[in-house]
């Protein structure tokens, strides 16, 4: 199990490829990847974090995982709110 709590956000775009392969070469094959996704909109003026919406991580991650629930609102009463979401991924 692999819990990524806003590390993809920190990353620049570019290195989201490696970062989904480095995922899926850690994990064990029937492994499960945890993301907490943030910000799925624009949450502040100057980046990082760079916008992370579920399209860009099914972008990266559809080559190594299948994603196997999301859960759209995370804590609906944090500043957060409508910038999160929540993903579970099982490795292909």
């Amino acid at each position: 199990l692999i819990f990524d709590y806003t590390f993809f956000c920190a990353l620049d775009p570019s290195l989201r490829e490696k970062w989904a392969a480095k995922m899926a070469e850690l994990l064990a094959a029937d492994g499960v990847l945890v993301t907490l996704m943030f910000p799925t909109k624009k949450f502040r003026d100057h980046e990082p974090p760079f916008v992370s919406t579920p399209e860009d991580y099914a972008k990266v991650l559809g080559p190594h995982f299948k994603q196997v629930d999301m859960v759209a609102e995370v804590s609906p009463a944090s500043p957060r709110a409508g910038y999160e979401c929540f993903a579970i991924w099982q490795k292909l």
